[in-house]
C-alpha cells in the first residue's frame, strides 16, 4: 500500500512538472516572438505557482513591455513586503520608476537600498546582481564595497568586484582584486587562472595581459611577496608559450625556494617539445652547473646533446655542425661513463654516426656493445634492436634487418614499440617488392593504438592498393619503392634518377603525387628549401583531394615556420590545412603552431621595470 502511495506521488510531481515545462516553453515562444500580452499571463500564474524569482523577472520584463507600470509597481511592492531583507526587489521598483523617467526617485531608491542593506552575503550579492542584470555597475561597486565594511567574517568579495571591474572596462582593477585573492589565499591560484584564462585573452590587443605582467612583477619585487605571484606569471608565459621568460622566474624560484631543480628541468622538457631548442639549452645548462650532486646532473647532460642535435637537424646545418656535435657527444661519454644512465647519450651518438655522418659501420658496432651492457630494462633492448634494425637497411642487410625487427615486434605485443617494428618489417616488405605480404602487416596496423604508426600504415597501404589496382603489372610501384629505399640508404642522387624514369615511362601513372612527395623531402634533405617549397606547393594544389594533401601542407607550413623565416606564410598554410583537412592527424600541431605565431607581441618587462 505504501509503495503505491509513493509511486502515486511520484507520479502526480513528475505531472505537474512536465505541465510547469510546458508552460514555460510555450511562454519563452511568446515573449520570444515580442507577443507580450499572451506570455505574461503564463508567466503570472507560473509565478504564483512556483514563487520563482525566475519567472517573477520574466512576468515584470512582460508588464514594462505592455507598459502596464502601475501592475508592475504593484507586483513588485507585494514582493518587497514579503522579502523585507532582499533590496534586490527595491532596486526593481527604482528601475520601473527609472523607465517611466522618475529618474530622482529611482536614484533615492538605488542608494537607500545600498545604505540600509545589514551583512547576509547572500543578500549583498543579489542586490549587487540585480545592479548587474540591469548594467548599473557603479552601484553594483559601492554594494560590494558596503558589504566589506559591514562583513564579520572578514570576507572582501574580490573575485565578485573582479567581475564588476571586467563589466566597467577597468582592467586594472581588475587585476588588483585578483592578486588581493592570492596576497590572502594563494591556495586560490588555481581559481584566479580560470578566471585569468578567459578575462585576458578576450582582450584581443594584448593591453589587459601587459598590466598583469607589469602588476605581478611589482609585486614580485616586493619585499616578502609570496611565491604565488611568481607562479601566476610564470603561467602567464606559458599560455604564450613564452618559454624563456618563463625559465627566468622558474630559475629564480629555484634559487629563491633552494629546490633540486625540478621546475627547471620540466620548463626545458616543455621548451625542447615546443622546438624552443635554446631556452631548453638554457634550462639544462643552469642544472649541469648546479654540478654532479644534482639528481638532474646526468640527465641533463643527455637532454642538452639530444636538444643541440635536434636544433641542428631543425637548421641549415653543415657537416662541421655534426662533426662538432660529435666531439661534444664523445665528451660527454668520457666525462660520465658507460651505464645505463647514460644510455641515451650512447646511443644518441651511434645514430648521429650512422644516419648522419655515413659512419655506418661505427654506429653498428656501437650499437652492438650496447646490446652486451649488463642489466638493460626489456624497453632499452627493444630499442637498441631496432635502431640495429635500421643500420642493416641502411647496409641493405634485410635478412637481419627483418629479424631483429620481429624480435621486438614478438617481445612488445599491443605496445607501441612492437607497432613500430611491426611497420618498419611490413615497410621493408614494401621495399623489396612483396607489397601483398607488406599490405596484410600494414591492415593489422591501421586498428593500433598509436595514431601516428596507424595514419602511416593506413597511407602505406592505400599507396600499395590504389597503384596495384590500376597497374597489374606493378613495374611503377616496385620502381617507386626502390627510389623509397634509395633515400633512406641516403643515396639521393639514385633515388632522383629512379623518380624520373617513373615520370618518363608512365607519365600519367597514379603515381605522380607520391613521387612529388619524395622529391620535397629530398629536397628538404638537402636544404634545398625554395624547391621543395615549388614541389609542395603543386601537390597541395593540383592534388587537393589526395592522401597526401594534408601532409603536403603541413610539411610547407614547417618549412616556412622553420627554414624560409615566413611566418605569415606559415600561418596562412596551417589555416588552410586546418579548414580543408577537418580529419587530419596534424590538426592538433597545425592548431598549436597557429595559435603560437598568431599570438600577441609581448612587451619585456624584465628590465627597467623600477623606472616605470
Amino acid at each position: 500500500m505504501k509503495k503505491s502511495i509513493v509511486i502515486l506521488f511520484l507520479l502526480i510531481a513528475s505531472f505537474g512538472f512536465a505541465q510547469k515545462q510546458n508552460a514555460n516553453n510555450l511562454a519563452l515562444q511568446y515573449y520570444g516572438n515580442k507577443e507580450f500580452d499572451k506570455a505574461v499571463s503564463i508567466y503570472q500564474q507560473l509565478f504564483e505557482q512556483t514563487k520563482s524569482r525566475y519567472y517573477f523577472k520574466y512576468y515584470i520584463n512582460c508588464l514594462v513591455e505592455l507598459k502596464d507600470f502601475k501592475t508592475a509597481e504593484k507586483a513588485i511592492n507585494a514582493q518587497i513586503r514579503r522579502n523585507s531583507g532582499d533590496y534586490s526587489y527595491k532596486v526593481q521598483l527604482g528601475n520601473i520608476y527609472e523607465i517611466q523617467g522618475k529618474t530622482a526617485k529611482a536614484e533615492s531608491i538605488y542608494q537607500n537600498s545600498i545604505k540600509k542593506i545589514k551583512y547576509n552575503r547572500q543578500q549583498i550579492i543579489l542586490l549587487a546582481n540585480e545592479f548587474i542584470r540591469l548594467r548599473k555597475y557603479d552601484y553594483a561597486e559601492q554594494t560590494y564595497k558596503i558589504g566589506i565594511k559591514k562583513a564579520k567574517d572578514n570576507y572582501k568579495f574580490n573575485f565578485e568586484l573582479a567581475t564588476v571591474y571586467q563589466l566597467k572596462n577597468e582592467p586594472q582593477l581588475m587585476i588588483d582584486q585578483y592578486l588581493a585573492v592570492l596576497e590572502d589565499k594563494p591556495s586560490f591560484l588555481k581559481s584566479v587562472q580560470n578566471r585569468m584564462q578567459y578575462t585576458v585573452y578576450k582582450n584581443d590587443d594584448g593591453t589587459v595581459k601587459d598590466l598583469l605582467k607589469r602588476s605581478l612583477l611589482i609585486k614580485i619585487q616586493q619585499r616578502n611577496s609570496g611565491i604565488v605571484f611568481n607562479e601566476l606569471l610564470i603561467w602567464l608565459f606559458l599560455q604564450d608559450k613564452d618559454f624563456k621568460n618563463a625559465l627566468t622566474q622558474v630559475k629564480s624560484l629555484d634559487k629563491r625556494l633552494k629546490e633540486n631543480g625540478k621546475r627547471v628541468f620540466n620548463l626545458g622538457e616543455l621548451a625542447l617539445s615546443n622546438n624552443d631548442y635554446s631556452t631548453a639549452i638554457n634550462a639544462y645548462s643552469y642544472l649541469i652547473n648546479k654540478g654532479e650532486e644534482n639528481h638532474y646532473y646526468i640527465l641533463s647532460n643527455n637532454k642538452i646533446l639530444q636538444t643541440k642535435f635536434k636544433k641542428i637537424l631543425s637548421d641549415n646545418y653543415t657537416d662541421q655542425d655534426l662533426l662538432d656535435l660529435k666531439i661534444e657527444y664523445i665528451a660527454s661519454v668520457n666525462k660520465l661513463g658507460k651505464s645505463l644512465e647514460t644510455f641515451t647519450l650512447i646511443t644518441d651518438l651511434a645514430k648521429l654516426k650512422a644516419f648522419y655522418l655515413g659512419e655506418i659501420n661505427q654506429g653498428l658496432n656501437d650499437f652492438t656493445q650496447v646490446l652486451k651492457t649488463p642489466n638493460l630494462t626489456p624497453r632499452q633492448v627493444a630499442e637498441t634492436k631496432t635502431n640495429l634494425g635500421d643500420i642493416y637497411l641502411l647496409l641493405g642487410n634485410f635478412w637481419d634487418s627483418a629479424l631483429y625487427y620481429a624480435q621486438v615486434e614478438s617481445s612488445f605485443k599491443n605496445n607501441p614499440l612492437g607497432y613500430t617494428a611491426k611497420y618498419k618489417k611490413a615497410k621493408l616488405a614494401f621495399y623489396t617488392g612483396d607489397f601483398k605480404w607488406a599490405q596484410a602487416q600494414l591492415d593489422v596496423l591501421k586498428a593500433s593504438t598509436s595514431k601516428l604508426i596507424a595514419n602511416n600504415a593506413f597511407e602505406l597501404s592505400q599507396l600499395i592498393n590504389d597503384n596495384s589496382a590500376l597497374d597489374t603489372s606493378l613495374t611503377a610501384l616496385e620502381m617507386y619503392s626502390r627510389a623509397d629505399l634509395l633515400l633512406y640508404q641516403n643515396k639521393d642522387t639514385l633515388a632522383l634518377i629512379v623518380l624520373d624514369s617513373i615520370i618518363n615511362e608512365f607519365p600519367s601513372h597514379s603515381l605522380n603525387d607520391e613521387i612529388l612527395f619524395l622529391k620535397a623531402k629530398i629536397s628538404i634533405k638537402r636544404r634545398d628549401y625554395k624547391n621543395a617549397e615549388e614541389l609542395l606547393i603543386v601537390l597541395s594544389e593540383k592534388y587537393s583531394y589526395d592522401i597526401l594533401a594534408d601532409n603536403a601542407l603541413f610539411m610547407l607550413a614547417e618549412i616556412y615556420e622553420q627554414n624560409l623565416n615566413l611566418p605569415e606564410k606559415a600561418v596562412e598554410t596551417y589555416k588552410k590545412l586546418m579548414l580543408k583537412h577537418t580529419g587530419s592527424i596534424f590538426i592538433s600541431d597545425a592548431r598549436k603552431r597557429y595559435n603560437s605565431l598568431n599570438s600577441t607581441k609581448e612587451i619585456n618587462f624584465f628590465y627597467n621595470i623600477k623606472n616605470k
